[in-house]
């Protein structure tokens, strides 16, 4: 075996700032447990190390899985991400389900509680928030969720659909 020796020179210089924003499918959750060893249930200690090693290696705003059942842990997310850093941004948000495009009732539950997001982020510094449409849904039933994102936008909100579209805007 033959040994070679390296000299490395570490130019002292900062990256500009990407032209890209980088986010990630993030499922981790807070539910008042001690955490566990996954990719969900998360105590604060792990969430809080997550979100800053995520920040660290270019990732300044993973999406937040959190339910909207509970505000309290909701706003503790949302105030543990400002902590790290993660502000002044978007919010990809995954807690709003619109799973029933053709039910008026449920329609009006999601933009309800688009409303009430709204109202929960603002303090937290974030700019727009995005609701996720239905993952993996078929082309049939992308196109029925069609007026639901236009009434969820009505509200305030931006819609990401979590399928391969061609042709529907956002």
């Amino acid at each position: 075996m033959t040994e070679t020796s390296l000299e490395v020179v570490v130019l002292p210089f900062n990256l500009e700032k990407p032209q890209l924003e980088y986010s990630i499918y993030y499922r981790g959750v807070l539910d008042g447990s001690a955490g566990s060893i996954s990719s969900e249930v998360k105590n604060e200690e792990q969430l809080r190390a997550e979100l800053r090693n995520m920040l660290a290696h270019g990732v300044p705003n993973p999406t937040v899985y959190q339910s909207f059942d509970n505000k309290a842990l909701l706003k503790r997310v949302l105030q543990i991400r400002k902590e790290v850093g993660m502000t002044g941004q978007p919010l990809y948000y995954l807690g709003i389900r619109t799973e029933e495009p053709g039910n008026p009732t449920a329609v009006n539950r999601y933009v309800k509680q688009t409303r009430e997001m709204l109202d929960i982020v603002r303090p937290f510094g974030i700019t727009n928030l995005y609701i996720y449409g239905i993952d993996e849904a078929p082309p049939g039933l992308l196109q029925k969720q069609r007026a639901v994102w236009q009434t969820i936008q009505r509200a305030g909100a931006k819609f990401l659909p979590l399928a391969g579209l061609r042709g529907i805007s956002r």
